[in-house]
């Protein structure tokens, strides 16, 4: 009786923790955002921007998404909950807006954080703020 309920409990934790592990594949490439990248990189990386302004003949763009968590971070953020330790939205991601500008060649000029800076730091990318 106790192996069967000590199989039944370990099934659970396992299909329970199966999200956890999925491939990386919906993490963006954050170290397009940097001096030189060209427009058409970044729209085909991030989306389109959520807002866009043309002045003097160059772009400015505000790019919005969430950075999904990494797998080890979902990991972590998994065990915690499994000890009791609420962790919060592991599955989500932090949410992230750039304001973007452009050259008038359409390749960035300069890079601001909006929000999510720490993880754009973490990134390497050339920031402002």
């Amino acid at each position: 009786m106790h192996r069967l309920v000590l199989t039944f409990m370990f099934l659970i934790f396992v299909s329970g923790c199966t999200s956890i592990f999925q491939a990386d594949s919906s993490l963006k490439d954050l170290s397009l955002l940097k001096e030189e990248t060209t427009r058409k990189k970044l729209i085909a990386e991030f989306g389109e921007p959520v807002w866009s302004s043309k002045k003097e003949g160059r772009r400015s763009d505000i790019f919005s998404f969430t950075q999904e968590f990494t797998k080890s971070e979902k990991f972590q953020k998994g065990m915690l909950g499994f000890v009791g330790i609420e962790a919060g939205g592991y599955e989500d991601g932090t949410p992230v807006k750039v304001l973007v500008k452009y050259d008038s060649e359409d390749k960035v000029s300069e890079i601001r954080s909006l929000q999510g800076s720490e993880v754009l730091e973490a990134s390497g990318g050339s920031l402002k703020d």
